[in-house]
């Protein structure tokens, strides 16, 4: 899949919100800012708006009545979660709703994703918003405890 060309023929029908568009996957599930479905989408960002235009990848074209905005500003944390080819930002806003972003790295046709997830980490950073680490346990092991389990 060719995504930067994809992006450069969106860019150029000036249809497109925001700065450095990249695309993004974005899967539904309860309790999530979006609902819809799974979809890709084009990703931009204006200071602390992210924009979302829902994208067709086999016609090549948007789909604006799937279209939303979120406001960091509303946001009040985020985890970070690395996979070997793909990634997933999660932002939580206050009211514990969240939204899963994820995106492919580690190839040409992802350095602006990567660059916009960076982009979106420190302004999160810079409003004082925390992050969370998933990959300790809620008490803050390492490891669970299972010591002296299944033992006679």
């Amino acid at each position: 899949m060719q995504r930067r060309r994809i992006i450069m023929e969106l860019r150029n029908t000036g249809k497109l919100k925001g700065v450095k568009p990249c695309i993004v996957y974005l899967k539904r599930n309860m309790g999530k800012i979006y609902n819809e479905g799974q979809a890709d989408f084009v990703m931009s960002m204006n200071k602390t708006m992210l924009h979302f235009q829902k994208l067709s990848l086999f016609l090549r074209r948007l789909q604006p009545k799937e279209d939303f905005s979120i406001d960091l500003r509303i946001m009040e944390a985020y985890a970070f979660t690395v996979r070997s080819f793909n990634n997933t930002l999660t932002l939580f806003d206050r009211n514990k709703r969240f939204i899963e972003i994820h995106y492919h790295k580690g190839i040409a046709d992802t350095f602006t994703t990567e660059d916009n997830i960076d982009r979106i980490i420190k302004v999160l950073e810079e409003m004082g918003i925390k992050q969370i680490n998933f990959e300790k346990d809620v008490m803050g092991n390492e490891e669970p405890d299972t010591e002296g389990e299944g033992t006679n």
